[in-house]
């Protein structure tokens, strides 16, 4: 296997996604199996005796950390889970690896049935089932559109996840003993922004204004679907300081550009906007937000 503010503003604009996902995973395939469609491997999540799980859900709320393989390679995860109501549950998570979230946390929802588990991550696309297993968690992910799957375990338990492979973010203990290592800005490869409308509009529009209010900004990360949703992740050449930079700025440049602001908030520890865009008498919905004191800034584009 990217809180506050951010958490909920990019809850609200993945919700009609998050809800698709928990369909999916309730009906995609038989209770308790995960088909992996590029092959004809079916990966059971059903108890020793053959048959689903029943009884009371295990408890899950706290934090949990462990790891993931991948066809680009391993890494690490780490999410704090909240019980939201009977069985569904409302966290954040962190990674490493090939599937980083550069040190943000990113919301995830859970479904719990029996010893059965179910976790749908709006922001990387990705669908995890798995089970309980004396207390460890243990299963399979993979993303909404095919292009990669794997196994994942985890215990419980706080682990502190570090990007070595990129040398992203750093997370801070406080203002005062924050260090910087190295500057994320020079290390990112920056990739090449979508090729079609909406979306290659969008993506470039934003570095415009990351770059004219930050000094600079690389096309990091993209993640999309199938179904006209799009998760973008940009590194900023300063961190993101309150009093450094200008909010209603980065609104005014949006509105300059077409864009409706409807929504826009700022602390100590994030910011946040709101925002739409007209095409093909279409709406499209948009969220940018940012950590203080970090210089990784996520979009998400919803197109419908």
């Amino acid at each position: 296997m990217i809180g506050g503010r951010i958490t909920l503003y990019i809850l609200l604009a993945g919700a009609i996604l998050a809800a698709v996902a928990i369909s999916l995973l309730a009906y995609n395939a038989q209770p308790g199996t995960y088909v992996d469609k590029n092959s004809n491997n079916i990966a059971s999540t059903t108890n020793n005796s053959g048959t689903s799980p029943t009884g009371t859900s295990t408890e899950l709320s706290g934090s949990w950390h462990g790891s993931y393989s991948s066809r680009s390679g391993s890494g690490e995860w780490m999410f704090t889970l909240t019980k939201n109501e009977r069985n569904h549950y409302i966290g954040e998570l962190i990674t490493n690896g090939p599937y980083s979230t550069h040190g943000q946390k990113v919301p995830i929802t859970v479904l719990v049935s029996g010893e059965r588990i179910h976790i749908y991550i709006p922001a990387l696309e990705m669908n995890i089932t798995g089970r309980i297993v004396n207390g460890e968690l243990q299963g399979i992910w993979s993303f909404s559109n095919g292009e990669d799957h794997g196994e994942w375990r985890g215990i419980r338990g706080v682990s502190l996840i570090t990007d070595i492979k990129t040398t992203t973010i750093s997370d801070y203990t406080s203002n005062e003993t924050r260090t910087n290592k190295s500057n994320p800005f020079d290390n990112v490869k920056e990739i090449n922004p979508p090729d079609r409308e909406p979306y290659n509009k969008i993506v470039i529009d934003t570095k415009k204004v990351l770059t004219e209010i930050f000094g600079g900004a690389k096309l990091a990360r993209m993640v999309s679907s199938s179904n006209g949703k799009m998760y973008v992740e940009y590194i900023v050449k300063t961190e993101i300081v309150p009093g450094n930079y200008s909010l209603d700025k980065m609104s005014s440049m949006y509105i300059e550009m077409g864009y409706t602001v409807t929504m826009k908030a700022n602390s100590n520890d994030e910011f946040v906007i709101v925002f739409t865009f007209m095409y093909e008498d279409k709406i499209t919905y948009i969220t940018i937000a940012g950590k203080t004191y970090h210089q990784t800034v996520s979009l998400l584009i919803n197109y419908t």
